[in-house]
């Protein structure tokens, strides 16, 4: 997997991509936000679709990435609404650290 990739795919998210997150991560994947916390891509899954149904117009947006040999940090914007039809867009920024497997 290229980093390229990886932020593409989150930047172009849509809800028909949640069934894509097997290309990205592993069968074990562990998953931690201020709200989850989930081991396995299904789970991982369910959290994204959840996203989709709960907000309006999510977005991800990657402003910064530092890669090394095993992981990432990347540093990205969440764009959204709180309830698809109203109320002023709202953005959070915040940072996730990938790990890679041997995989990649």
């Amino acid at each position: 997997m290229s980093m390229d990739a990886l932020v593409r795919f989150y930047e172009t998210l849509t809800p028909a991509d949640v069934d894509r997150f097997p290309e990205f991560y592993a069968d074990d994947a562990w998953f931690k936000d201020p709200f989850n916390e989930v081991t396995g891509v299904a789970a991982i899954q369910n959290i994204f679709s959840h996203m989709f149904r709960q907000v309006g117009e999510p977005r991800f947006v990657v402003d910064e990435r530092i890669v090394s040999a095993d992981g990432a940090m990347l540093v990205w914007r969440f764009h959204f609404r709180i309830r698809p039809w109203c109320g002023e867009p709202l953005t959070l920024r915040g940072v996730s650290h990938l790990k890679f497997d041997a995989d990649g």
